[in-house]
């Protein structure tokens, strides 16, 4: 799930409660007391987050969309690689690469890229097209897209993995 800080909240620790119930959506009752018999079943989570200023270049390959994850196709067919991109930052974005990879059981890997020419706005997402793919043999592949940005210092959201399965 994706959770909104609200603009007027300050920087630094701060406490962070999820709940859910079974018997109450949404549930009404004080935010402080938690789930008994009387409300059924449900469930509280209790965080301590750290708020900090949005970074000014941060990109990320939020997925694959094409081929799906756990796809299955034929092998020496041609396919379209697609990945969905995210700005992060508070900057706009533009000439960067993003790039594709599939590696197969055995370990060969092969490369696609492309270079994103548009202005990637902070806080929005854009679908891209990398290339096509055209792997020789059947069995399962593991596939990864990821953004490459040089002024990007946070790289724990710059990729996004799936796995292929080709038929012969």
């Amino acid at each position: 799930a994706t959770f909104i800080v609200p603009v007027t909240k300050g920087l630094g620790q701060t406490g962070f409660r999820i709940r859910n119930g079974y018997v109450y959506y949404p549930y009404s009752g004080s935010a402080c007391s938690n789930f008994g018999t009387s409300t059924g079943a449900g469930e509280t989570e209790d965080y301590i987050v750290n708020i900090v200023p949005q970074p000014s270049h941060d990109l990320g390959a939020v997925a694959i969309i094409a081929p799906a994850n756990n796809a299955t196709f034929c092998a020496n067919r041609v396919d379209t690689v697609m990945a969905k991109i995210y700005n992060y930052g508070s900057s706009v974005e533009s000439d960067f690469y993003v790039y594709a990879t599939y590696t197969d059981s055995s370990g060969a890997t092969n490369s696609i890229y492309t270079k994103y020419t548009g202005n990637l706005a902070s806080a929005s997402a854009d679908n891209v097209y990398i290339g096509t793919i055209n792997p020789p043999n059947g069995g399962k592949y593991k596939g990864k897209a990821f953004t490459v940005l040089a002024t990007d210092t946070i790289h724990i959201n710059d990729s996004s993995s799936s796995t292929l399965n080709l038929t012969t």
